[in-house]
């Protein structure tokens, strides 16, 4: 999306409808997928193939899906330090979401679950901050996190839940920290 460009939906039909990227998806304009709870646009990164978002416009976003075939090979990688701060909820099905910028994103802080992290899934935190279900008690790992710089905390500052693991397939639920901080607010257990 160009300077100056708007890329939205603007309507008033109860509809929900799905936009595909399947490459890069660079914003130096206006992206508004957000009319109203009943008229959204739903971001999907798909497709065996890697995805850097970039640029330096502004978003407006419902649920954005990571679906990036059925492995962890491909990813989407965040460089615009201003897009995930427009994501209202944020979904990993298959691929790595790779936060990967300056800025500080708590994820899915305002839906009304915790993040899942699947067999299929990896988070992975080089820079900035990345918050995973800040307003819930916890966050459940199938897949994998690897830190490798910036600052990951898992769950509510209350400490109630913390990071629970669930094996649910024959991969084991990998924890990686390489660089960086992590902060578990509650502790880590396996999910019973």
């Amino acid at each position: 999306v160009n300077a100056g460009a708007n890329l939205k939906y603007a309507g008033n039909s109860t509809r929900n409808h799905t936009f595909q990227v399947g490459n890069n998806l660079i914003n130096n304009g206006n992206i508004d997928f957000y009319s109203h709870a009943d008229d959204v646009v739903n971001l999907v990164f798909y497709r065996s193939a890697n995805s850097i978002v970039s640029g330096s416009g502004t978003q407006d976003l419902n649920r954005v899906t990571v679906s990036k075939s059925a492995s962890t090979t491909y990813y989407v990688e965040i460089q615009s330090t201003s897009f995930e701060a427009a994501i209202r909820e944020l979904v990993i099905t298959y691929g790595t979401f790779h936060h990967n910028n300056a800025a500080i994103y708590e994820v899915n802080s305002s839906a009304g679950s915790g993040l899942n992290i699947p067999a299929d899934g990896i988070v992975k935190v080089s820079q900035g901050a990345l918050h995973l279900s800040p307003t819930q008690d916890e966050l459940t790992l199938s897949g994998s996190i690897y830190v490798t710089g910036g600052i990951l905390k898992v769950g509510s500052p209350t400490g109630l839940g913390g990071l629970r693991y669930d094996k649910t397939t024959s991969f084991v639920p990998r924890l990686d920290i390489e660089s960086g901080e992590m902060e578990i607010h509650g502790g880590i257990t396996y999910k019973s």
